[in-house]
């Protein structure tokens, strides 16, 4: 699949030498489930650039001078908009035997609902971008730490 993003995210400023590096992974979870291994960012501002994108289009504010991010209210619901849509039409053709089997449908499915193969955010601690979104409660403000990439 290639190399993912690990982003740390904190309400108050991360100082350089305080941010996540690949170290802080070796007894994770991650590693065996997700991801092969954990390295460290060749390029933070380039890694960081795809992520700010995405999330920029879903309606989330970034500062990159200050580097914070604001997710505001309702992002929850624009991130999994076009995967609830997915997950309805995919579902209202399924069958019986498809849904009992261990197969690419069960897999989609389980996607769908939550990526583990897409970014990770380790806001106090290491969870796939799908569950960090789904605890956003109002509008909150994060400040960018360090970056790890992740080979899955």
């Amino acid at each position: 699949m290639g190399m993912r993003n690990i982003i740390e995210l904190s309400e108050e400023k991360v100082l350089e030498e305080d941010r996540i590096s690949k170290e802080d992974f070796y007894d994770s979870y991650i590693i065996g489930t997700a991801a092969d291994y954990v390295d460290d960012t060749m390029n933070r501002c380039e890694d960081l650039h795809y992520f700010y994108e995405r999330i920029e289009r879903l309606g989330a504010t970034v500062d990159r001078e200050n580097e914070t991010i604001t997710f505001p209210e309702g992002f929850a619901k624009e991130y999994f908009k076009a995967r609830i849509k997915t997950l309805k039409n995919l579902v209202k053709d399924l069958t019986l035997d498809q849904f009992a089997a261990d197969g690419m449908e069960e897999y989609t499915i389980r996607k769908i609902i939550k990526n583990e193969f897409d970014d990770y955010i380790h806001f106090n601690y290491l969870m796939p971008l799908d569950s960090f979104v789904r605890k956003l409660d109002g509008t909150k403000t994060f400040h960018v730490g360090g970056v790890a990439l992740y080979h899955c």
